[in-house]
């Protein structure tokens, strides 16, 4: 089983100049001087509140651009963002989505023999990226190479105008449901514009997955991130659950009371992810993380649903 999925919702931004990494460094959740040119890494981007304007995968290329993957729509809201505070710096903002595309590839590890169809073949080791004659790979799940060798093969394909003719294959999808399925598996939810400036890092789990660098200097938005983090103050959490037809991201999650607990934060046909709260406002009634069997929860449209903690 190999797919190659085209990925439309998805753009990038591009941070390029002498100060790129300096300058981003005080915006990102992430610590960008562990990038390399083979390492990705996954981090947000707060505001002075804490709340997540966008999340992304980001690489650091030869020529010393920052290339940063995020929601499309999100691209000129962070230029828009950013642009205040990098005047001082020798780095300048461009939006790149029309010069990339983004790919992913799902590939079957359960056979030895690895199939050389599709666009590249993931290389071996955890979230790095490679540059190819088709373009930028980041190899987000080799399965083979894991401690969970019957895990699909993930890996995004980032392709400049320039490859992109010559490397799009005959067998590429527009359907992204087996990516967002896959992602939504892993426990992987990104911020889009109906979920930016909602929640803070932790509500999605990014503490889990390195997203946040509790090390690394002030960033924006820091001293809330690491007050939820310290303090224990995190009282919405990621949960997933199964379910029948889409539901649209935003969606509320509601109690048996009809209260809204919760907001679907990644979607697919099958699954979603949802950021739930994990203690009422009240102090008699509470939600733990497992989200006990005699809490009722339920979708917008009546179903009942039943979720489970990711991570």
């Amino acid at each position: 089983m190999n797919h190659v999925i085209h990925l439309p919702e998805y753009g990038f931004l591009g941070i390029a100049g002498k100060d790129a990494i300096k300058f981003f460094q005080g915006y990102t959740t992430c610590e960008l001087n562990n990038l390399d040119s083979q390492q990705s890494g996954i981090g947000a981007t707060c505001n002075l509140k804490g709340r997540m304007l966008a999340s992304y995968r980001l690489v650091s290329n030869a020529n010393g651009l920052l290339l940063i993957r995020m929601d499309r729509r999100l691209v000129e809201p962070m230029i828009e963002f950013l642009k205040k505070y990098i005047v001082f710096s020798k780095a300048t903002l461009e939006n790149l989505s029309d010069q990339y595309m983004c790919y992913g590839q799902i590939r079957n590890t359960t056979n030895s023999q690895r199939s050389e169809e599709g666009l590249v073949s993931c290389p071996a080791g955890k979230d790095q990226w490679i540059e190819t004659d088709k373009g930028s790979v980041v190899c987000i799940n080799p399965g083979a190479e894991q401690d969970t060798p019957n895990e699909p093969e993930r890996c995004e394909l980032w392709l400049d105008s320039k490859r992109l003719s010559e490397a799009s294959p005959t067998e590429t999808t527009s359907d992204a449901e087996l990516w967002h399925h896959a992602e939504i598996e892993q426990g992987l939810a990104w911020v889009t514009a109906e979920t930016s400036e909602e929640y803070i890092p932790q509500m999605f789990n990014y503490d889990k997955i390195n997203a946040i660098n509790f090390e690394k200097g002030c960033y924006l938005g820091q001293e809330i991130v690491a007050r939820m983090q310290y303090r224990g103050a995190v009282k919405k959490k990621l949960h997933r659950a199964s379910i029948t037809g889409k539901h649209l991201i935003g969606e509320n999650i509601l109690d048996s009371n009809g209260r809204a607990v919760g907001t679907i934060v990644s979607n697919s046909n099958t699954l979603i992810l949802a950021v739930i709260q994990t203690q009422s406002k009240t102090k008699d009634q509470s939600l733990d993380d497992d989200l006990p069997k005699d809490v009722e929860l339920k979708l917008a449209n009546g179903d009942n649903i039943s979720l489970s903690a990711v991570g």
